[in-house]
């Protein structure tokens, strides 16, 4: 299995999680990407990025909606 493949299935994973269990607050968020940042060395800015490029799509699925677009600001 190519790391493609790898990342797609690691993608909808991530997508299933937490679809099924909800999408943590602001604040617990944050205090999440941190951990991860020091235990993984992902930069929490990555880890930011990549939850706004996923976030339209879990909330389409937790919405039931086919697509969601958002425009967010910091």
């Amino acid at each position: 299995m190519d790391s493609k493949r790898q990342g797609e299935i690691a993608l909808e994973l991530v997508k299933t999680y937490a679809s099924k269990n909800g999408l943590p607050s602001v604040d617990e968020a944050k205090r999440r990407f941190g951990n991860i940042a020091k235990e993984t060395g992902i930069s929490k800015e990555e880890l930011t990025a990549f939850a706004d490029a996923i976030l339209p799509d879990l909330i389409g699925r937790i919405f039931g909606y086919k697509s969601v677009s958002m425009e967010t600001s910091r």
